[in-house]
Parts: structure tokens; sequence; C-alpha cells
């Protein structure tokens, strides 16, 4: 049965909670740093660690991967039923967890799945209170027939079959095209 470790914290808004988490700035880094050819000069250095995002550098974690983390801000201050509903944990063992480490108002959560992380580096945290780690799935028996599922959306570079074929006639039609009327405004011309 799969564990997360989670978090939980109060930010004054979306934006404070976004900027805690957000690694966006050192992810560019890494792919410039990854992708681009060495120049030989000081820009060949890997990126700055300075450049993690708040979270990273509260729990000693280089980046944290996202399809592995659940990142949730709410409106209100929200009690351990919404927290445990949000992730699908188990609520009797997250409710003992938030009982150890009580917090007054909780408008944000991070579950992440990292076996990797210590426990002792998780509770590192500073801005958000880490509750420990919780099996994802409930005993509550519509979310044990939940399944989660990845789902990539986006655009393709390659052209698919279809599309190839339709533009490979488009030019043969043109070209057919352009022949004859070279052919005909010749014969006009001559």
């Amino acid at each position: 049965m799969p564990s997360m470790h989670v978090w939980v914290g109060y930010f004054e808004s979306e934006e404070q909670f976004k900027h805690y988490v957000d690694q966006e700035s050192y992810l560019k880094a890494w792919a410039i740093y990854d992708n681009e050819p060495p120049t030989g000069g000081e820009e060949d250095a890997e990126p700055s660690p300075a450049l993690r995002c708040e979270f990273c550098k509260e729990v000693d974690l280089d980046m944290y991967d996202e399809d592995c983390a659940q990142l949730k801000y709410f409106e209100k201050s929200v009690d351990i039923d919404r927290i445990a509903d949000a992730i699908l944990a188990d609520k009797e063992e997250l409710a003992r967890l938030w009982n150890q480490r009580p917090a007054d108002r909780v408008n944000a959560l991070i579950a992440y799945e990292d076996k990797e992380l210590s426990a002792e580096s998780a509770s590192k945290s500073i801005r958000a209170t880490y509750l420990g780690k919780v099996n994802r799935i409930t005993e509550n028996k519509e979310a044990d027939r939940a399944s989660v599922h990845y789902l990539w959306v986006g655009e393709s570079e390659t052209p698919s079959i279809q599309t190839s074929a339709a533009v490979k006639k488009r030019i043969e039609e043109n070209e057919h095209r352009r022949r004859y009327a070279c052919k005909y405004s010749f014969l006009l011309s001559s």
C-alpha cells in the first residue's frame, strides 16, 4: 500500500503558497544546463541550489517530482476530514498524526510520495507542519474503488499518418496546378 508524506500549513494567499512550492526557475536552469552545449565559461556550472523552491530548501530536497506530489490550496481553513478526502488517505491514521502535531488553521496541503525522503528531513519544514507518513488508500468503500489515472495532453510534434497523407496530397495538387498554369501561360505567350 503506497504511503505519502503529508504537510499542512496556512498561507495568506494562494500566490504565497505557489511561491513556496514553485520550482520553475530551478527546473529551467537545469534544462539549460542539461541541454545547451558547453561554452567553457562560468555559465557551464550546475544551477545554484539557491534557486530551489522554499519547500525543497526546508526539507533538503533537490527538487520534487511533480507527478508524485499533490499540492492543494483551499480558500478557507479546512479540517482533517477535508485533507484526508483530498489525498484519499486513511482518516483515522491522519487524525492520529494530526493530534500529535495539531495545527490551528490549515488552508494548504502538500502530499508527496518519496521512499528516499526520511521523516527526519521531512520534519525540518518551517512554513508547513509535517504530519508524517500516511497510507494512501482509505477504508471508505467508495474511495477504495477509486483509482488514479494519468493523462498527458499536449501537441504532437510529429504529424499523424493521416495528416501527412493529406498534406502530401495537397502538395501534389498544388504542384499539378502550378505545372498546368505554367504550360497554359507558355502557350498564351507564344
